[in-house]
């Protein structure tokens, strides 16, 4: 056994891969630089073949000079993954069906891969006839098989066995067909090596020989990085952390490149941390996650980069079997008390959204009933959902803290997706952006303090590419600028006004408008609220806070509170710029919308109305809407549409309606608001079409006082109402005190 000196430190190596680093410290490390040979490289002959071994390259070298042989030209240099090629035999597939049976035949083959990435030839067929015709999380076909020695994957193809299209790549030895997409685009068995370690890595042709050296067609020493040649830490980590669960000792991952391949559990008060964004631990087989902990506590980890496969399917969400394999996340903490997960990079996790099989789950996922625990400090981006915390597996989560993370580029930023039976989640201090659904989204959880968090740039389903407005800036005819929570296209080449000019940035929400030289045309497209909150016919959200928190420039509606929503508040945001209403409630009731300032909304300020939940018709119920300032928004500054029993009093509405003059109020109340108290507002523009509008033959019996109205369309139309049946105190317009009875 071959020994190395280290400051206080000795190695072990166990199995001639596993490197561990023992510290008087108590603390056990990672250590990738043992030598051992990783590579071979060979000379092949003009036409491929009469390969000779020249060399071998070993672990933490990157690069080799070969002495004393000569070349020709047409011939060529080749690095194989040191080893031989695989030759594991796959093993016998046992098939059979959960949920509904059908008639549908179904047929399957595998192939193995081996520890050195490369991959065997490809099994027999194996077929099964009672599937379902439509496959799902439900109705699926089970695989399993007895595992092989020496396999550290499989590769499944599937489904019929004139074109057995890549479905799947799974470290264990059970698989669960529900119907996914195959590979797109599709890989067939003909076709090509499928997208995983082969033990062929790159060759190039010599094209020039003299005494100097050799030139090649191709330069070989692009290709010696870990990106594309998988070095397999896996055991080193595994029996890392297995000695330090013995030892009640630390994991220290030094700085360098960690590639495993497969899912590493993490135990009970485990302390896993390393040296910052320098010590990467990587995932290199798709659907892997990169550690996963169930049923622990204390558990620690810290201080790592994080990089993922790119790829991730959703689990099945069987009751207490919380089997998170091929979900493809960074982090899975299931049933986790009391963890803390800080200041961790997360890149590239369960794929982005868009294809069944890039559809996984977070970046740092919390699950099965996770309690008193915190995801605090850590930076994520580009995975498919950044931070989720959910009930999967029927056991809802409590007491949780995500704090002060950075969330960026990722389908859903933050998450929590649980029954009204979750309690104490805390949502504070991040920073979300750039996501293509909601930066926050509460999906019929309850007790969420979701607060003090900036939500920037989300909502643009589509994922679009743009630039930002600048002015006295030149764009090219069909660039893409966002500007005030909203897309536009250049029709025109041009360049931008002075910033003193007018109009200062684009801010239309229909036709165009000419930018200095530039022509701005307003782009549509599918959007998603920026913050979410929203729950079902059977479930009933309660209690839910959002509190000053900041959004700027998102692409639809700012916050929306929806579906059978009681006791939730939504105050004290600041709102500027959005693609949409900037707050939208529906079905809310017994609620709180107060003390909001909304700016540059293109809808409403505050768009308030009812909404159909399993066929019933549910209002906006005794909810308070007071104290908001509402301006310069497109459409309405506050709408409320049967609204029951609500506080409509002490709001400010300066300069809305900019969609159109004489088209949207600064206050309208309709569509059979009852026992309102519309009191104590005042609303002052000049483009909206009433100052306070009261709309609708059943909107009756609301107290309307106090109100101030001026300087709108007209001093007649300060106050617009349709029927007269109200309870009226006194109100002023903008000629003094208003006469009910005029208009």
């Amino acid at each position: 056994m071959k020994k190395k000196k280290y400051r206080n430190l000795g190695i072990i190596d166990r199995e001639a891969k596993t490197a561990l680093l023992r510290s008087e410290e108590a603390e056990v490390a990672l250590n990738t630089k043992i030598d051992r040979k990783e590579y071979d490289v060979y000379e092949y002959g003009a036409s491929g073949s009469d390969l000779e071994f020249l060399s071998d390259i070993n672990s933490g070298e990157t690069h080799v000079k070969l002495i004393d042989h000569d070349f020709d030209v047409g011939n060529g240099v080749c690095v194989f993954k040191a080893g031989n090629v695989c030759t594991l035999t796959p093993p016998q597939i046992n098939l059979s069906t959960g949920g509904v049976t059908g008639n549908t035949n179904y047929q399957y083959r595998i192939s193995v891969i081996d520890e050195k990435g490369g991959q065997s030839a490809v099994g027999p067929l194996f077929s099964i006839s009672t599937g379902n015709a439509f496959l799902s999380s439900a109705n699926f076909n089970r695989l399993s098989w007895e595992p092989v020695p020496g396999a550290v994957g499989y590769v499944i193809y599937g489904r019929s066995g004139t074109e057995m299209k890549y479905l799947a790549v799974t470290g264990l030895s059970t698989w669960y067909d529900t119907g996914a997409i195959p590979r797109t685009p599709p890989i067939t068995i003909a076709q090509t090596v499928p997208l995983t370690p082969s033990r062929g890595v790159f060759r190039s042709e010599v094209t020039s020989t003299n005494n100097e050296g050799i030139q090649l067609k191709d330069a070989l020493k692009v290709n010696l990085n870990n990106a594309v040649i998988h070095h397999d830490d896996t055991d080193s980590f595994v029996n890392a952390i297995n000695d330090s669960f013995k030892g009640n000792k630390k994991v220290v991952v030094p700085p360098g490149q960690f590639n495993l391949f497969d899912d590493v559990i993490i135990h009970t008060k485990m302390n896993i941390y390393g040296n910052g964004d320098e010590s990467v631990v990587r995932s290199v087989l798709p659907f892997n996650n990169v550690f996963y902990s169930n049923n622990t506590e204390g558990v620690r980890i810290s201080n790592l980069k994080i990089v993922g496969n790119g790829y991730g399917l959703q689990p099945i969400n069987r009751k207490d079997d919380p089997n998170a394999k091929g979900s493809g996340s960074g982090i899975v903490m299931a049933r986790g008390k009391g963890f803390k997960i800080s200041k961790v990079t997360v890149l590239n996790c369960g794929g982005d959204g868009n294809t069944s099989e890039r559809n996984g789950v977070a970046g740092i996922w919390a699950t099965y009933g996770c309690e008193s625990y915190s995801i605090t400090d850590n930076d994520v981006r580009q995975c498919r959902n950044g931070i989720n915390e959910d009930n999967y597996y029927q056991r809802d989560p409590l007491n949780g803290y995500i704090a002060r993370n950075y969330v960026e580029k990722c389908r859903f930023g933050i998450v929590t997706d649980n029954s009204d039976k979750g309690r104490g989640l805390r949502i504070a201090d991040n920073v979300v952006r750039k996501c293509a659904y909601s930066g926050i989204d509460i999906n019929k959880s309850s007790y969420v303090d979701v607060y003090h968090n900036t939500v920037e740039e989300c909502g643009d389903i589509l994922g679009r590419e743009y630039k930002y407005w600048e002015a006295e800036t030149t764009y090219q005819k069909d660039d893409v600028i966002a500007a005030n929570g909203r897309f536009y296209k250049a029709k025109t080449a041009g360049t931008t006004a002075p910033i003193l000019s007018s109009p200062v940035s684009p801010s239309h929400v229909n036709g165009s408008v000419v930018d200095g030289t530039v022509e701005w045309e307003y782009v549509t497209g599918t959007f998603a609220p920026a913050i979410h909150m929203y729950s079902s016919a059977n479930f009933r959200m309660v209690r839910v806070k959002v509190r000053k928190n900041q959004l700027i420039n998102n692409f639809w509606t700012a916050i929306k509170g929806i579906q059978n929503l009681r006791y939730c508040r939504i105050e004290e945001n600041e709102i500027d710029g959005c693609g949409n209403h900037g707050i939208q409630v529906q079905a809310f009731r017994y609620g709180s919308v107060s003390r909001n300032e909304v700016y540059n909304a293109a809808g409403s300020g505050i768009h308030g109305t009812p909404v159909s939940i399993d066929g019933t018709t549910v209002s906006i119920d005794r909810t308070k809407f007071v104290e908001n300032q509402v301006s310069f928004c497109y459409q309405h500054g506050i709408y409320l549409e049967a609204a029951y029993y609500c506080h409509i009093i002490g709001n400010e509405s300066f300069n809305n309606s900019l969609r159109g003059y004489n088209q949207y109020s600064g206050i309208s109340i309709g569509g059979g608001t009852v026992y309102a108290k519309i009191m104590n507002n005042t609303v002052d523009g000049d483009q909206q079409r009433f100052g306070i509008a009261i709309v609708g033959s059943t909107t009756i019996n609301n107290d309307i006082a106090g109100n101030t109205s001026r300087n709108n369309a007209g001093p007649t139309v300060d106050y617009g109402i349709e029927n007269k049946q109200q309870i009226f105190g006194t109100n002023r317009n903008t000629n003094g005190v208003y006469d009910h009875t005029a208009a």
